[in-house]
């Protein structure tokens, strides 16, 4: 059996999902490239406190010097959504829990 070339071969895309900085979802994502919203903000307090880790000077031990970046907003997240136990959660990556609601939404939109 010949293989077709990858730049030939037709692909269909059944769904999307994501969650963005400034956007909950794909809708959002879109919707603030179509008003040209600058994503890219000051750190929220409720990540860090800026004057605990910021310094100008890039040389700075154990500082950085960027108070501005591209933060997801705060995601409502059920355990017993996706069958797991609340007392997990202490023990999971947050990455992990994200990815959940990410395949939840893309599976919804397909």
């Amino acid at each position: 059996m010949e293989s077709t070339p990858l730049h030939t071969t037709p692909i269909a895309i059944i769904g999307m999902a994501g969650i963005f900085p400034l956007a909950h979802n794909s809708r959002e994502y879109w919707e603030n490239i179509l008003h040209k919203v600058d994503c890219i903000t000051d750190v929220p307090p409720s990540r860090w406190n800026v004057e605990d880790y910021y310094d100008p000077d890039p040389n700075a031990p154990d500082k950085t010097y960027g108070k501005r970046g591209g933060f997801i907003p705060d995601i409502d997240f059920d355990p017993l959504e996706f069958g797991l136990p609340p007392n997990i959660l202490e023990v999971t990556d947050v990455s992990q829990l994200l990815a959940l609601v990410v395949a939840r939404d893309l599976m919804a939109d397909a």
